[in-house]
């Protein structure tokens, strides 16, 4: 890259905090989010736990913010986590924005989940029936993305992105090709999935790739690289950066997170493992060839899958090659779970954060690594003060796409 994209702002909402600086302590003091979701009733599911938003201190937002509170819940926390990003980079107010011209990008692999099924819901009760545009409106797979556009006021593109759990790193990837290009100023980059609505929430039950095992002990549920990990735990959430370049962000004079300086992407879908470790292996390569730098903190995408957290860590050790056992590894899934177009973004942010402050955020339940993963060194339990200057972030999907970002400080 010719010129340096920066992060200056940081939007979140996640299951185990709100805000980027509740966020922060949340992973360093090893918070998990994940609990039983009474919301959608134990009766014909397996699995009874998911990474759940906290309503208490979510809906009270929702409530004050009029738009949001009418949008499908996905579209409403875009527009909460892209306010909070937009303000701390300081152009949530116009005369912040005079002159800028944005774009945003919002990966999501499920898209308005819950209005869709309260449409399909309410057509299937009536015997004549009758839908309002508006509430079809919500249902649209791109309106998270509008309302967003709309609320800012942008000009460039307005797109979402869909490449299952690496949506939003690929959103990214896009969003630095326009930045990059000169083609806007700023690009408001997002990730969002709200999985847990109840149809689509036993979908995923049904096809058993949820773990059963925790009904009772939510917490010890997401066990990223751990000898007993019985599968993921679904969750929502939404993470949102401000991407541009970096003589635009120092003409504001706004504090500036990291860098983004290497983007790597591959696909190899539902085939043999030794091709995805090779493709997987590939999207590292390529963002760290980029970047030009020697890793020394990888965020793996490990979701607490038994075969996909075994080929993403053999991936790691090809890609990093003699440098594998010198960084260090986690995964935030532990306490978060897996929102899968949110994935890759709220990992990003947890990156820049714990390099910012100095940590490395912990994998929980990381009791026994597997035998074959003894050439990682893994972060258990508890965060660990480390200081670095550059990580690795992966984001991969069971269906084959990958995405892998370098970022750097500034």
């Amino acid at each position: 890259m010719s010129e340096k994209l920066v992060i200056s702002g940081l939007g979140v909402l996640a299951p185990n905090a709100i805000g980027s600086e509740a966020f922060c302590e949340a992973l360093r003091s090893g918070q998990s989010g994940i609990r039983r979701l009474e919301e959608l009733g134990a009766v014909g599911y397996h699995t009874q736990i998911g990474g759940m938003i906290d309503r208490a201190v979510l809906s009270p937002l929702l409530e004050r913010d009029e738009e949001a509170a009418q949008l499908d819940l996905t579209a409403g926390l875009c527009l909460l986590a892209a306010q909070m990003a937009c303000e701390e980079a300081q152009i949530d107010q116009p005369e912040g924005r005079a002159g800028l011209r944005l774009a945003v990008l919002i990966g999501s692999a499920c898209g308005p989940v819950q209005a869709l099924e309260e449409i399909y819901r309410d057509l299937a009760r009536s015997e004549t029936p009758v839908v309002r545009p508006s509430r079809v409106q919500r249902a649209f797979p791109y309106s998270p993305a509008s309302a967003v556009a709309r609320r800012f006021q942008a000009q460039g593109a307005c797109q979402m992105v869909n490449a299952g759990g690496a949506s939003s790193l690929a959103a990214l990837v896009s969003a630095a090709g326009l930045v990059g290009s000169g083609a806007v100023d700023v690009a408001l980059v997002g990730g969002v999935d709200c999985p847990l609505a109840p149809d689509y929430f036993r979908l995923w039950d049904a096809v058993r790739l949820l773990t059963r095992d925790h009904n009772r002990q939510p917490e010890t549920a997401s066990r990223p690289f751990d000898y007993a990990r019985s599968g993921i735990v679904l969750a929502e959430g939404c993470g949102f950066i401000v991407l541009e370049r970096e003589e635009t962000a120092r003409a504001r004079a706004v504090p500036l997170y990291a860098e983004i300086s290497g983007f790597g992407q591959s696909f190899c879908g539902p085939s043999d493992g030794r091709a995805r470790i090779e493709a997987q292996t590939a999207s590292m390569v390529q963002a760290i060839e980029q970047s030009g730098v020697q890793v020394e903190h990888v965020q793996a995408s490990a979701m607490s899958s038994p075969s996909g957290d075994a080929q993403e860590a053999e991936a790691i050790v090809q890609a990093l090659g003699n440098l594998a056992g010198r960084a260090l590894v986690s995964s935030i899934k532990s306490m978060i779970g897996q929102s899968p177009g949110a994935a890759g973004m709220l990992s990003l942010i947890a990156t820049v954060l714990g390099m910012r402050e100095g940590f490395i955020p912990p994998t929980l339940n990381l009791q026994e690594p597997d035998a074959e993963f003894s050439a990682l060194r893994f972060v258990p339990d508890e965060a660990q003060p480390f200081v670095y200057s550059n990580a690795l972030i992966n984001a991969f999907d069971p269906a084959g796409q990958n995405a892998s970002v370098v970022v750097r400080e500034c």
